[in-house]
């Protein structure tokens, strides 16, 4: 259930690294699209493990129990986030260069 959270929550959120992040600061736009990218990625990574700090604590697991489910739920977590921003923003890359 954590993956498929994690999972859900990239791809509704991957379509606001889109948006025009980190305008304030001088940076080129090659590195404001990898900081929203990490940041989509550090708030999913976030997310799951708060979620998952709550339901193993729920479930009364032994202490060692919700350690070992929160290090594999994070490293799924920040795996499979970067690999769907990843996709989705090659994709998008295509995307505009058949357009042109």
């Amino acid at each position: 259930m954590l993956v498929a959270f994690g999972v859900a929550l990239t791809v509704s959120l991957t379509v606001f690294g889109d948006e025009p992040w980190f305008v304030d600061k001088a940076w080129n736009p090659a590195v404001r699209e990898t900081a929203s990218g990490i940041s989509l990625v550090v708030l999913v990574t976030g997310t799951v493990g708060l979620v998952t700090l709550a339901s193993s604590a729920a479930l009364r697991f032994d202490p060692s129990t919700q350690f070992l489910q929160l290090i594999s739920a994070l490293d799924i977590a920040w795996a499979g986030a970067a690999l769907i921003v990843g996709v989705y923003r090659a994709a998008s890359r295509v995307g505009r260069s058949l357009q042109e």
